[in-house]
């Protein structure tokens, strides 16, 4: 019995053997595999998730921006007509800068396949360095402003929009002559050289200038001086006899300083395409202002009244290019195709046709991004110039 009982103990106390450790072990292994798979595929999930929710953000943001401006452009007051005295051949003189009477303006990019409805462009590179002037046109034919040299992604899109914006504090005296170039202030005006301004009286007389002296000046002249475009001496439309005011402006009058904005897609520091604005306000390009990062590409289309009786609303949607009268565009379409700030795709993005600015291959501007890891989507939006009628 007891040699029976110590054989049972010593069965009892063998432990695992070889076989039974390799089988454990391999059991751990596929164990700690599916716990890392688990943890890399929640960590990508996590990721991808972050850099959409980033991405949405931006472009709700972007997209907000842009149609806050975009509702004010063409704002002025209630003059029912506005002489615009700023020289058409200045120096940096564009219409769509500084026509008051275009609400909106742009320029196309027209270089290589083009960038319009129908039309397919691929992405090589987004560098903007040595992208030349010319490789834009806008509704007169005209090149993009020297000013955006070595700024503007190719490819892209760049619109503007003007509209007039509040400034305080100018008090007028009485008995100004209308046959003078100043208006005199009671005391410095403190309005800066090169500001443009557009005055106005009593809803009926309008005009748009450039101010020309310093602020500490008693009065807004208009008359001969260095900032660019300047103004002229045959203002449009052309005032009669003398005159070099459309009215005798007096304690009354407002003052409203003129707002010129021009959005791009540009390269930031760490080399994110971003959409940037740039104002011309006082005749000259201000420093770009980074709006929003991981904007790839802009298209823009503008909705144009081409009734013989104008209806305010729009019939057909064009490029700048292509409008017959800009004047008489009610609203514009804009489509923004963003990208992730990080390389975060799980597979190389090889989606050809990310459609812009319309639904179908004949309405649409098709981008054909890099090959690489970043996921990208399109945001549309069409936006009413309130003052310029309906959709």
């Amino acid at each position: 019995m007891r040699i029976n009982q110590r054989h049972l103990i010593a069965s009892l106390n063998k432990g695992f053997g070889l076989i039974e450790l390799m089988i454990a072990m391999a059991l751990g292994l596929l164990l700690m595999a599916g716990v890392l798979s688990l943890y890399v595929s929640n960590k990508q999930s996590y990721k991808t998730s972050e850099a959409m929710g980033r991405l949405q953000e931006n472009a709700r943001y972007g997209l907000y921006q842009v149609q806050k401006d975009l509702r004010m452009a063409g704002y002025s007051d209630c003059a029912p007509t506005i002489i615009n005295h700023l020289n058409p051949a200045g120096t940096g003189y564009d219409d769509s800068l500084f026509n008051l009477a275009q609400a909106v303006g742009g320029w196309e990019f027209n270089a290589g396949s083009g960038t319009g409805p129908g039309d397919s462009y691929t992405i090589t590179d987004l560098s903007p360095a040595g992208i030349a002037l010319s490789s834009w046109d806008d509704q007169d034919g005209s090149d993009l402003p020297a000013s955006l040299q070595n700024l503007v992604v190719p490819g892209t899109d760049v619109f503007t929009i003007k509209s007039l914006g509040a400034i305080e504090g100018i008090s007028v005296k009485s008995n100004n002559n209308i046959n003078s170039n100043s208006i005199n202030s009671n005391g410095a005006n403190g309005v800066p050289q090169s500001t443009i301004l557009l005055v106005t009286q009593d809803c009926f007389s309008a005009d748009l200038f450039q101010k020309m002296n310093n602020g500490s000046a008693a009065s807004l002249s208009k008359g001969n001086g260095s900032p660019n475009p300047g103004n002229t001496n045959s203002p449009t439309p052309p005032l009669v006899g003398a005159k070099k005011w459309s009215a005798k402006y007096g304690p009354g009058a407002k003052f409203i300083a003129f707002k010129s904005t021009l959005y791009f897609i540009g390269m930031d520091a760490d080399e994110i395409p971003s959409l940037y604005r740039v104002s011309f306000d006082s005749g000259v390009a201000g420093a770009p202002e980074k709006i929003v990062d991981g904007v790839e590409n802009m298209q823009v289309l503008y909705g144009e009244d081409t009734d013989a009786t104008a209806d305010r609303i729009a019939n057909i949607y064009r490029t700048i290019d292509t409008i017959a009268d800009p004047e008489r565009i009610t609203s514009v379409r804009l489509s923004l195709l963003m990208r992730t700030l990080d390389a975060v795709a799980a597979e190389v993005d090889t989606k050809t046709d990310y459609k812009m600015a319309g639904h179908s291959s004949a309405t649409a501007t098709s981008i054909d991004p890099i090959n690489d890891r970043f996921l990208r989507y399109v945001f549309t939006t069409t936006v009413k110039l309130r003052n310029r009628g309906s959709l």
